[in-house]
Parts: C-alpha cells; structure tokens; sequence
C-alpha cells in the first residue's frame, strides 16, 4: 500500500506526458511497454487516493505511477505500472505470488524488479483484460462495506431500545403473546415485547441488513451485469439495454458523487461499477 506525497533528495529527468511530467525512468518504462503491447493505452490515476504524485529537489511535480488500459475498454484499468527508486513494477489481479497491493481504487498483487526488462515481462504476461470478477472486486468490496456499516447502525438502535437482550430467535414467541394479551411480571420483558410487535418490518429488514443487488459493469464495448453471489453473466451492447428497474437506479446515482449508498438506490463505485439493489 503506498500513501504520502513523497519528496525526491535527488534531480530527476522529467518527461511531459498528456499534460503532466513523469520521471523519465517510469517514461521509458511506459513506451518500452506499448511497444511490445500496442493495445494498452496509459493514464493518471485521477480516481480515489494513491496518485502517485511527488516533487522533485526543485519543487517540481511530477508522477511516479499509471494506470494501464486495455483500449478495448478504457472505463476500467486493468493494472498499474511505476518507479519507485530503485524499482519498477507492475500490479495486476493476475500476479501470482506477488505482494498485496491496495492503492485507493485499484486491488491486485504487486512485483517489482530493479531490471526494467524483468517488468516488461512480468507486464506481458499479467496485463490482460480482466473479467466480471477482477474489475467489480473493489466495487463490491465497498458496498459490502456500507451495508455492515447500515447493519451495526441499525442494531446499535435495536440494542437500545431493548437493553441489548434481545433474541430474535423468540421473535415469534414475542408476538403471539403480544397478540394474546398477555402481561408480562418483568417490565424489561413487557418493553422489548411491545417493541417487538410494534417493529416487525424493522427488525425484519435491518437484524440482519443485506439487501438483493445487482453487479454492472459498464464496459467501452458492452455492459455485463449479474445477481450478487451467482454466476450467471447477462451482458448487453450499451447501458440503454439494461432492464428498466436496473437503468433507472443507476441514473439517480449519476446525480449523486461516487462512493456514496443509498438504501433503495444501491451503491455507485464509479462510472463503470454500480450495485443497484432491487427488490426495495
């Protein structure tokens, strides 16, 4: 995991590249590259934390890593190249054996090699086109995240206002007895028993918070989406084609910014990884 602009003690060669400056090592590391592969195409990482970004002795900005596309599909990288002294590297999801490498929005394993043509090969063999899985890890990483964060909310508010003794295996029980009129000797009893009865839709949907969706990847050429937790990969020629109940969700979350949940919407990674929940 990289973190922290860093500041080099050393004057750098920079290189202009699309309107910003690379050091020169991780430049010739890039055009070495595309020459053995012409169908990858480059960029910052404008997306999440973890640039890359640093300045030289002088002050200069420069960047020290790339995302690295597939131009087949520019919405969604799949891996990472850089330089950082004395090393080049390169990050996939196809590494095996590698180091664990989490760089804001980007999951894959890393290696890295004083040798530039080390890297080259390990890039060739590891920077294919990802599937389903490899590109909507990190996304349904994040919505997995917010829907504990809702469920410990929610179970938080049912702890207090039950004393935090609650047993919803006697849910039931609960609210026979409740129906039956039946007055409980214990005032503690007769509380979370009237709360019982009184919020079955609540503790229904929040005890145990973990709402159906489904996974969109918005590809260049195509949109691939699929039920959470199953296999079976529907894909379609462009977003236009998704059924109605999942385009129309993912269009209210187009208003929102990134990485922000909602319980009826779902969760918008990035313009390329949505999980719309349905059934709510």
């Amino acid at each position: 995991m990289e973190s922290g602009i860093k500041m080099s003690k050393e004057k750098l060669e920079l290189v202009a590249f699309n309107g910003k400056m690379l050091d020169s090592r991780l430049a010739n590391f890039k055009d070495e590259l595309f020459k053995q592969i012409p169908n990858l195409e480059f960029g910052y990482i404008t997306k999440g934390w973890g640039a890359g970004d640093a300045y030289d002795i002088d002050g200069n900005k420069y960047y020290r890593k790339l995302e690295v596309f597939d131009n087949s599909n520019l919405n969604t990288p799949i891996g990472i190249i850089g330089y950082d002294e004395p090393n080049y590297y390169v990050v996939s999801p196809n590494i095996v054996n590698g180091r664990s490498y989490w760089g804001g929005n980007f999951n894959g394993s890393k290696k890295h090699s004083k040798h530039m043509k080390n890297m080259i090969k390990t890039a060739k063999d590891t920077l294919k086109t990802l599937n389903f899985e490899q590109a909507m890890v990190d996304s349904e990483n994040g919505f997995h995240r917010n829907i504990q964060s809702k469920m410990w909310d929610y179970n938080s508010k049912i702890n207090q206002a039950t004393g935090g003794i609650l047993n919803l295996d006697f849910r039931d029980d609960m609210v026979e007895l409740f129906k039956q009129g039946y007055e409980p000797k214990s005032n503690n009893f007769k509380n979370i028993m009237t709360y019982v009865a009184n919020n079955l839709e609540f503790l229904d949907k929040y005890a145990n918070y973990n709402p159906k969706a489904y996974g969109v990847w918005v590809c260049s050429d195509r949109v691939e989406y699929k039920i959470r937790g199953e296999k079976e990969i529907t894909i379609v020629p462009t977003k236009q084609d998704l059924p109605q109940e999942i385009l129309g969700k993912m269009c209210l979350m187009d208003i929102s910014e990134p990485r922000e949940f909602d319980e009826v919407l779902g969760y918008k990674h990035s313009d390329s990884e949505y999980w719309v929940i349905y059934g709510e």
